[in-house]
């Protein structure tokens, strides 16, 4: 009394240290996961997961190219039609001049011209440039520097520079995994700064000094104004004409007027090749076409720049604290979702920045603090769900047993081996109890099942099993419904499927003739809500059966039998008794014989329905021949043949041979019957793979006159024909097929008949192969 009345008090007290050591180790793991995020905002530790989100998003954000650019390409064709590379300057002049004819609004040239070449051709290339469209001129830095600077400027020479439109830096600086996402529009060196040669052509090019606060020159470079580039799509996006058709004037002037020309060497082994977003490992991207896409991107308005400072750590942050929030309120079950929903979120948010906000915020930071909290924050839930599972095995143990089990060992164990003892007492404790429930269950003679509310077998005893497997019933009994279905398809089920149904019983005969008297009885739990059901099943087939065999043999002895007789006994009387004529002769023989098929039908027929036997393997190959060669006699008598088609290898099943043997005999006896002169009897063996296991199919065809509709009906009752034999005397009585069908009920097993007026019937008996001899 007093331990149920200290039990809230416990669980109260128990709760609110459990709620206080969760919510000290929240506030733990936010601190831990938040030091995380920052720690790989800082150093760019998830810069690969970024890269890699970037690439996806570029693959699958191809747009068409802004028409106005162009590409004239130095390919392979054109070095091969008009000589190798480098070219002399009168070939690029001329290049220049034949663009200048087709007046496109600017050139930029992405060609070094840093080295002298003839007087001549250089005064004409200066020329072409000076005087044609605006024209742009690259130019590169050397870091390697020279008189102690940290790099050099290297521009076109001045006779080329001084009639160039601008200059312009075509710096490509790939990220570590060696692909080109970003391009910086500007280098500076603190009191200099150099555009980028597209910005020009997109008019966006700043002027070539910035003030500075001092005028201090930095000895390095400094990357500025980085942007992240829009590719339009992959290699060959643009629309690119070759070098040799400018020269060769073969290039319409409306393809070239009023469009930005970019200039450039893109044949095999000249040129630079870099690996891009939007490219295979092993497609390289030209670094004109990079220009290009970077002067798509400006002129598209498509420009995202790389965020910086506080954006970066809002970004990976916020999501943090959303998923610690979920992990504190929500359901265990929910949390997983939130998971997902939230790093969805940072996708789509980060998608949706770099597709319409023009920013770039790499989602790597937020995802990794996602997934290290989510782990984190479980392992620690669950260290505190296992101290609350000790301190409950601890209760237990402390409680009365009804069965008085010795009590383990606690003593000099740790607190987990402490927690593995206290586990399994309890789960022995279980197993003990549920033992002792089946153990009681066992030693009742009947079959009884106990089922859960979803009709799942809980506790089945050894006669409901033996009763399963008795009824054809393969593999383990796992429903109510299995067994019931198999007793009675129909009645039992509907009746334990109606709403709401209560205790019921019933009397129900198998189809295998066995009679049970069954009993349903649901169980309630205190709260009056059903929780199961117990069904006990009686076997009441030898009572019914002796009154059934009673009923039979007065049948036999007051008809079937006593009617032959009197007839023998009248015409003894006859006058024509002293003097039998052979007629009169086979007529008495003929009734002494119905006698005793009758007889034999009879006695055959309770024995296949009755008999216990204990199943033995049978080889149905070595039997059928057998039953096939007895019948051989008779067969040949009326001049019809067996024809017999087995397999080599022995098929095995499991039953009586003496039944097994009777029932071949008695459905070839039957074709032979039926048969006439000249027809054949064909039985057959052969394997199917069926719904539980592969069976033995033996079939018997022939070809008399078949039976109608209302034959096949009641072609499996007792004192019944499938028709007219060929002789008078030689017919059935009856009980033949009757032995047939008990039989194949006996071992498992399924017949079927198909039979066509004046074409023949077909008996086909399937009965579950032995697996051991399978």
């Amino acid at each position: 009394m007093d331990r149920a009345s200290d039990f809230p008090r416990h669980e109260v007290k128990n709760g609110k240290r459990s709620f206080d050591r969760l919510a000290a180790e929240w506030w733990l793991v936010l601190l831990l996961a938040t030091a995380l995020v920052v720690c790989s905002v800082a150093t760019n530790l998830s810069q690969r997961i970024d890269m890699l989100f970037y690439d996806l998003v570029q693959r699958h954000s191809s747009h068409a190219p802004q028409p106005q650019i162009l590409l004239v390409s130095i390919d392979d064709h054109s070095l091969a039609e008009l000589g190798p590379w480098p070219w002399p300057r009168a070939r690029e002049a001329l290049l220049l001049e034949e663009l200048a004819k087709g007046k496109p609004r600017a050139v930029a040239l992405d060609l070094l011209l840093v080295d002298p070449g003839d007087p001549l051709g250089d005064n004409r290339l200066a020329k072409a440039i000076a005087s044609g469209p605006p024209t742009y001129l690259p130019m590169y830095f050397d870091v390697s520097g020279q008189e102690g600077t940290g790099f050099d400027v290297v521009k076109p020479l001045p006779i080329f520079a001084e009639g160039a439109a601008g200059l312009g830096q075509v710096s490509l600086t790939p990220d570590t995994d060696g692909i080109v996402r970003r391009a910086y529009l500007s280098y500076s060196d603190g009191q200099r700064s150099w555009p980028h040669l597209v910005t020009w052509l997109a008019g966006t090019a700043r002027s070539n000094s910035i003030p500075t606060a001092t005028n201090k020159t930095t000895p390095s470079l400094e990357a500025r104004d980085p942007v992240m580039i829009a590719y339009a799509g992959s290699r060959g996006s643009f629309a690119t004409i070759q070098a040799v058709s400018v020269i060769r004037g073969e290039v319409p002037t409306a393809a070239i007027a009023g469009r930005l020309v970019l200039v450039g060497v893109t044949a095999t082994g000249l040129g630079d090749n870099y690996s891009t977003p939007v490219g295979s490992d092993r497609t390289l991207m030209p670094g004109l076409e990079i220009q290009a896409n970077l002067l798509d991107t400006i002129l598209s308005k498509r420009l995202a720049t790389p965020a910086e400072g506080a954006c970066l750590y809002v970004f990976a942050l916020a999501p943090l604290l959303a998923m610690m929030l979920s992990l504190r309120r929500m359901p265990p079950r929910w949390t997983i979702w939130a998971l997902v929903g939230l790093i969805a979120t940072v996708l789509v948010t980060a998608g949706a920045l770099l597709a319409f906000g023009r920013l770039w915020i790499g989602p790597g930071s937020a995802l990794a603090g996602l997934m290290v909290v989510y782990p984190l924050w479980n392992w620690r839930r669950l260290a505190a769900v296992s101290v609350l599972i000790g301190e409950e095995l601890e209760r237990l143990e402390a409680e009365h047993d009804p069965l008085e089990r010795a009590r383990p060992n606690l003593a000099r164990e740790d607190f987990v081996g402490r927690q593995i003892k206290l586990l399994r007492s309890a789960i022995n404790r279980e197993r003990d109890m549920r033992r002792f429930l089946v153990d009681r269950i066992n030693q009742m003679p009947d079959a009884v099942l106990v089922t859960d509310t979803a009709d799942r077998v809980a506790i089945a005893n050894q006669a409901a099993g033996d009763l399963w497997h008795s009824l054809g019933g393969r593999g383990s009994l796992t429903s109510g419904r299995q067994l019931l279905g198999l007793l009675s398809p129909s009645k039992a089920i509907a009746q334990m499927e109606a709403p709401a149904a209560g205790s019921w019983q019933a009397e129900i005969e198998a189809p295998d003739g066995r009679t049970f008297a069954l009993r349903f009885e649901p169980q309630r739990a205190a709260d009056e809500t059903t929780i199961g059901a117990v069904i006990r099943i009686v076997d009441a087939t030898e009572a019914r059966l002796a009154q059934r065999q009673r009923e039979d043999v007065l049948q036999l002895l007051s008809h079937d039998m006593r009617s032959p007789q009197v007839s023998i006994l009248t015409l003894l009387e006859s006058e024509e008794a002293k003097h039998v004529a052979p007629g009169l002769v086979r007529r008495l023989r003929g009734y002494a014989d119905i006698t005793l098929k009758l007889a034999d039908g009879f006695v055959h027929l309770a024995r296949a329905q009755t008999l216990r036997f204990e199943p033995q393997p049978v080889d149905m190959v070595d039997l059928v021949q057998e039953a096939a060669d007895s019948l051989w006699p008779q067969a040949r008598a009326q001049s019809a043949e067996i024809v017999c088609r087995v397999p080599e290898a022995e098929l095995w099943v499991l039953g009586d041979r003496s039944l097994l043997a009777r029932m071949m005999v008695n459905l070839i006896d039957n074709a032979v019957r039926y048969s006439r002169a000249g027809q054949i009897i064909e039985v057959t063996l052969t394997t199917e793979l069926a719904l539980g296991g592969s069976v033995c199919v033996a079939s018997v065809a022939d070809q008399g006159p078949g039976m109608d509709s209302e034959q096949l009906e009641r072609l499996f009752q007792r004192f019944q024909s499938g028709g007219t034999p060929r002789i008078n005397m030689g017919g059935g009585v009856g009980l033949g097929l009757a032995f047939v069908h008990a039989t194949v009920l006996r071992h498992a097993g399924r017949i079927k008949c198909n039979s066509t007026q004046g074409v023949g019937t077909k008996f086909t008996v399937e009965l579950p192969l032995c697996e051991t001899f399978d």
